[in-house]
């Protein structure tokens, strides 16, 4: 139970911080190939949905978030580690269960592949997760276990982006 409380008290000590990052660099999964893709950090608002492909929640996560802010773009992300529990490298068993899913999100849901080290920046533990990032500082890293806790970080959103 330690290790967990840990985990928690870290994602909240961010909030109000700068991102551990300035841009995310990852990959899209496109039809034929992987994409490259930089998210930037620091300029505007980024809503990004840490996940894996095991946690169930996550598609019916995006689709309420999709929802709540329909101007605001949303970065689904994770990393092959984080699917497979082995070395973070390319698995095209896990890249078709990416495609397959993002096939059944909103256009504004984009899944972006990142390192595993992205993942650990963000103290990501647990998935679903919620990170709201705007202008550089995270507003928000909370796990979305609930409509409550969704409507609580999109409320965190400008109001031209609900």
């Amino acid at each position: 139970d330690l290790a967990l409380m840990q985990a928690a008290l870290e994602r909240q000590q961010m909030v109000g911080k700068s991102a551990p990052l300035m841009s995310l660099h990852g990959y899209l999964p496109g039809t034929n190939s992987l994409v490259p893709r930089t998210v930037s950090l620091k300029r505007g608002t980024a809503l990004l949905i840490p996940f894996t492909l095991w946690s169930p929640s996550t598609p019916e996560v995006a689709h309420d978030l999709a929802r709540l802010s329909p101007q605001q773009p949303i970065y689904a992300i994770t990393s092959w580690h984080a699917n497979t529990g082995r070395d973070d490298v390319r698995s095209s068993e896990v890249l078709k269960g990416l495609r397959s899913w993002q096939r059944g999100m909103p256009k504004k849901v984009s899944i972006l592949i990142v390192p595993d080290s992205v993942l650990r920046d963000f103290h990501c533990d647990v998935f679903p997760l919620g990170i709201l990032i705007r202008d550089g500082t995270v507003h928000s890293n909370t796990v979305l276990s609930s409509e409550g806790t969704e409507r609580f970080m999109v409320a965190d959103l400008p109001k031209a982006q609900r």
